[in-house]
């Protein structure tokens, strides 16, 4: 629904339309629209770690090849049309939703930090949580600040390919501490 409307447009009764329900029927899942939010978070939390469990599956065990992956795929899916539009909606509406507190928003990145930390600490298992946790705060600002400015050239375009690649060295770096 999302990435069709903007998050004000999500609301109870939409969203029961959109689903052809009754309200009442969503009502009594979701009491409010801020418990219906709360299960979108859940839900693409849970996307996104099926997304992770398929690639680290795929790319063995070498700790530098799963990080490395596991960058590069979160560079690759925030420079896609459907992912950018999805995030930017969802970014306002959590906004509003929490007062502009941040609390959602950390929530709703509390799984790709889990991710790239413990991947991270795989890498340099010698580095405090401190420190893997201010690496990867960058790296995730970094993929997620592209996905703002990046504007609207399509995703496969050289110009596209070359920041992708471009970030994607840079993430590498924050990485090592350099």
């Amino acid at each position: 629904m999302l990435l069709h409307a903007d998050g004000g447009e999500l609301t109870m009764r939409s969203v029961a339309a959109r689903a052809g329900l009754h309200l009442n029927n969503v009502q009594y899942y979701f009491k409010t629209r801020y418990d219906l939010v709360k299960a979108l978070i859940a839900y693409i939390g849970e996307h996104y770690q099926q997304a992770y469990d398929a690639l680290l599956a795929r790319v063995g065990t070498d700790p530098a090849v799963r990080f490395r992956s596991i960058v590069r795929f979160n560079l690759e899916d925030s420079f896609k049309t459907e992912t950018r539009t999805l995030f930017v909606h969802l970014w306002a509406l959590l906004n509003e939703l929490d007062g502009r507190t941040g609390e959602l928003i950390g929530e709703l990145y509390a799984i790709n930090i889990a991710q790239l930390s413990g991947a991270l600490a795989a890498v340099y298992p010698d580095l405090s949580d401190e420190e893997i946790g201010r690496r990867v705060t960058l790296i995730a600002g970094l993929t997620e600040g592209l996905m703002l400015v990046r504007g609207s050239s399509w995703p496969r375009a050289p110009r596209t390919l070359k920041l992708l690649e471009s970030a994607f060295t840079q993430a590498m770096r924050i990485a090592a501490g350099q």
